[in-house]
C-alpha cells in the first residue's frame, strides 16, 4: 500500500507540471524557460526540445494523444523559429549556431517523435540534424565546455550519446552505428578514470582531472542499462560505475546528491542541492537494484515538491516562485523509467 501510495504521488507531480507546460503552450504556442512567466523573446530551442521530449514521455504515461498533438505543434512552431538556413539556432532571435548539447536534444526529440508517429518526415528530419554534427567528431567540438573555461567536459558528449543510442535503437537510425562507436571510443580515451571506475566530468587539455559531477554518473549508468536492454552492447559496465559511484558520492542522511566535486571526490558546494542529481540517482538506484527504494522516494518528493506540487530547482528554493520548462524532461525520463520496474522496496 505505502508503495502505491508513493507512485501515486509521483503520477500526480507528473501532472501537476503537465498542467503548466499544456496552460504556457495554450497562450503562446511555445514555452520559455520558466513555465509559470511569460515566454522571453530569446528563449533558448533547448526548453522547446526538452518539453517535446517530456509530453511525449507522459502521454505514453497517461495514454492521451493529445498530448503527442501538442507535440508535433511545438516542434512545427521550433522548427519554423529556430530552423534557419540549414542549421538549428541556440535561441529564438538570435543567429548563433546551437551548440552540440542543444543539437543532441534535437536529435532526441525528433527520435522520440518518429518513434512515437512514425511519421516519415520525422525520420527525414533526424537524418539531416544528424548531418549537421557527424563531420565534426573532433575532441574540440565534442567535449567544448559549456562555460568559457579551457578544459574539456563530458556533459554534452553524454547526451549526444544518449541522443544517438535512442535514434539507433528505437528510432532505426541504423547509420548512427559508427559513429556510436567512435563516440564512445572517445568518451572512454578521454574521461573514463581505470583506477576509480568512474568518468571525469571535467578535464584539463593535458588529461588531469579536474572535476566529477555524481548526477552524472548515475545518469549514465541509467543510458548503460537502456543500451542493454535494447540487447545492445554497453562500452563501459553500468554496474561497476554504479558500484563506484556509490563509493564516491556524498550523500545528505536522506540520500540527496551533493552533485560536483573536486578531482579527489570533495563536494564542491554544501548548500546548493539541486534537483536533477537526485532524479537520476533515484533512477540508477531503482534500475540497477531493481526495486523501488520508497522511503528514498518519499524523502526526496517531500523536499523537492511543494503543498502546490510544483518542483524546486534548488532544495533551498522556498517557496516555488519559478517553474524551469527544462526539468520536466529529468522528471519524466527518471520517473517513468522508475515506473518501468514496479517492484516495491
Amino acid at each position: 500500500m505505502m508503495g502505491n501510495t508513493t507512485i501515486q504521488t509521483m503520477v500526480s507531480l507528473l501532472s501537476n507540471y503537465q498542467q503548466l507546460v499544456v496552460k504556457q503552450l495554450g497562450k503562446y504556442e511555445m514555452v520559455g524557460e520558466y513555465l509559470t512567466g511569460d515566454v522571453d523573446v530569446n528563449v533558448r530551442l533547448l526548453c522547446q526540445m526538452r518539453t517535446i521530449i517530456f509530453l511525449l514521455k507522459t502521454a505514453h504515461l497517461f495514454k492521451d494523444v493529445r498530448h503527442v498533438d501538442l507535440a508535433e505543434s511545438l516542434y512545427a512552431i521550433s522548427e519554423e523559429n529556430y530552423f534557419k538556413d540549414g542549421i538549428w539556432l541556440q535561441q529564438k532571435k538570435m543567429d548563433q549556431e546551437a551548440n552540440l548539447y542543444s543539437y543532441a536534444f534535437v536529435i532526441l526529440a525528433q527520435s522520440y517523435l518518429y518513434k512515437i508517429t512514425k511519421n516519415p518526415l520525422y525520420a527525414m528530419a533526424l537524418a539531416e540534424t544528424y548531418s549537421l554534427i557527424e563531420p565534426r567528431f573532433t575532441v574540440s567540438y565534442l567535449f567544448k565546455p559549456l562555460s568559457a573555461h579551457a578544459c574539456l567536459e563530458q556533459n554534452s558528449a553524454m547526451h549526444l550519446f544518449e541522443a544517438l543510442t535512442f535514434a539507433y535503437y528505437q528510432a532505426d537510425a541504423i547509420y548512427m552505428k559508427d559513429a556510436i562507436k567512435q563516440l564512445e571510443i572517445l568518451i572512454a580515451s578521454n574521461f573514463w578514470q581505470k583506477d576509480k571506475n568512474v568518468l571525469a566530468e571535467k578535464i584539463t587539455l593535458q588529461n588531469a582531472v579536474l572535476s566529477y559531477e555524481a548526477g552524472h554518473w548515475f545518469e549514465w549508468v541509467s543510458l548503460l542499462w537502456k543500451v542493454e536492454q535494447a540487447k545492445g552492447r554497453a562500452f563501459i559496465n553500468k554496474d561497476i560505475l554504479y558500484a563506484s559511484a556509490i563509493k564516491y558520492v556524498t550523500l545528505t542522511d536522506t540520500e540527496l546528491v551533493l552533485n560536483e566535486m573536486d578531482s579527489v571526490f570533495q563536494p564542491l558546494d554544501l548548500e546548493q542541492i539541486r534537483i536533477w542529481p537526485s532524479l537520476e540517482y533515484l533512477r540508477a538506484k531503482t534500475l540497477i537494484e531493481h526495486r523501488l527504494p520508497i522511503i528514498v522516494l518519499d524523502h526526496f518528493m517531500a523536499a523537492f515538491f511543494d503543498n502546490k506540487g510544483l518542483p524546486k530547482e534548488y532544495l533551498s528554493d522556498k517557496p516555488v516562485e519559478k517553474v524551469k520548462s527544462t526539468t520536466g524532461y529529468h522528471i519524466a525520463e527518471s520517473f517513468v523509467d522508475i515506473f518501468s520496474i514496479g517492484v516495491v522496496d
